[in-house]
């Protein structure tokens, strides 16, 4: 499966865009829970783009020749920090589709000739030897960046199924689930995404948690 990653060289991007796009950055990943440790700190980070977002403002409007070389001088250090936070973020999230989008960072565009992923096949669930945990398992679905995945154990009023949070992995095997009520039947559903969209959720297998 391909790995999901965030953009890291933003240097084509004119002017206003790169302003736009690290002034993005720094509000998604000031306090962000995900990447708690950033590379660059976020106050580095954060001078860096103040201090570009000021100057471009100055070179902008008139500004002097001098002007314009320090908003220029402060475009490549801001850059080349963008560089090395996006390298930190994909890093960390190792492909994990929602860490990388919490970072404010643009994703890698796919392939064009990448569709759809089609609907995963073959899932199944088995017990683990811990009481309350059980592992899941399907066949890998090509072009997939990560699956996503969602558990059921009641049904409400008009008996329809009641899914819970939709969680992430990128792994078609050994996918852990704990925290399970032993004697209740669990439903399990996966669908595939890709940066085309995702593919129909597969069919639900059950188990009892013991």
């Amino acid at each position: 499966m391909k790995s999901l990653k965030v953009v890291s060289n933003y240097v084509k991007l004119n002017d206003s865009d790169l302003n736009t796009q690290a002034s993005r950055v720094l509000q998604f990943m000031t306090d962000n829970a995900n990447f708690p440790t950033p590379v660059p700190d976020m106050a580095v980070y954060g001078a860096a783009v103040t201090d570009y977002a000021q100057k471009w403002e100055v070179a902008s409007k008139g500004g002097s020749a001098q002007d314009v070389k320090l908003k220029n001088e402060s475009r490549v250090v801001l850059i080349d920090l963008m560089k090395q936070l996006a390298f930190h973020v994909n890093t960390v999230s190792k492909g994990t589709g929602s860490m990388l989008e919490s970072s404010g960072f643009r994703l890698i565009a796919p392939d064009r000739n990448i569709g759809i992923p089609h609907t995963p096949e073959r899932l199944r669930l088995s017990d683990l030897e811990l009481s309350g945990h059980m592992r899941f398992d399907f066949d890998a679905v090509t072009d997939a960046w990560e699956y996503e995945y969602t558990l059921s154990s009641g049904v409400d009023e008009g008996g329809q199924l009641l899914w819970g949070e939709v969680q992430t992995t990128t792994k078609s095997r050994s996918n852990e689930l704990s925290g399970l009520l032993p004697g209740t039947i669990y439903r399990l559903r996966v669908r595939a995404r890709n940066g085309r969209g995702r593919s129909d959720w597969s069919e639900a297998v059950s188990r009892m948690a013991r």
